[in-house]
């Protein structure tokens, strides 16, 4: 019988992982944790359903096969940033079954156990909060815009206004004794 990647990498769980498994199923946020290559050892029910791809095409296999080479050139620069400092945050895209992307908040820590380094990857959907940041930013334009016509038809109506207007002789507040009186 040969051992396929994900089987090697279920052996290589580590024993703590397999006591925290039961804690990390019922969390409201995707879950992963990540070996020091990066292969995913373990990813939460939440994590599998934001992104519809299935356990075992996850498991033991790293951020790579699931990007393009510029969002792993990224994703790269932030797992080293998490490395440097011990965690990072940052707002990116999970890929979905079928080509989608789900905005999310990437939250991830280092971890030591045993003199092995590990990693814990929060992922929190954010799909609401774009949607309506993008209707705001809709809204916004659309009131500019609006804004924009009602200043340019107030300066017509400044303009219409000063041209139909008559001009009408000016008179002096002050009783002259000429017929024709000039204000200086």
């Amino acid at each position: 019988m040969s051992v396929t990647t994900g089987d090697s990498i279920k052996m290589e769980k580590p024993e703590w992982l397999t006591h925290m498994e039961a804690v990390l199923e019922v969390l409201n946020e995707g879950v992963v944790i990540v070996d020091d290559r990066g292969r995913i050892l373990f990813a939460n029910s939440r994590f599998l359903e934001m992104t519809g791809i299935p356990g075992q095409d996850l498991i033991g296999f790293d951020h790579s096969c699931f990007y393009s080479s510029q969002e792993t050139d990224f994703l790269t620069r932030q797992i080293d940033v998490a490395l440097r400092a011990g965690h990072n945050r940052y707002a990116f895209v999970l890929p979905r079954k079928g080509g989608g992307r789900l905005p999310v908040i990437i939250s991830s820590r280092r971890l030591e156990n045993s003199g092995s380094n590990f990693g814990i990857v929060t992922f929190t959907d954010i799909s609401n909060q774009v949607r309506v940041e993008e209707e705001l930013r809709s809204a916004n334009a659309k009131l500019q815009a609006r804004q924009m016509e009602i200043e340019e038809d107030l300066r017509l109506a400044a303009r219409v206004q000063n041209t139909s207007t008559p001009k009408r002789p000016r008179t002096c507040a002050v009783a002259c004794r000429s017929s024709t009186c000039s204000e200086s």
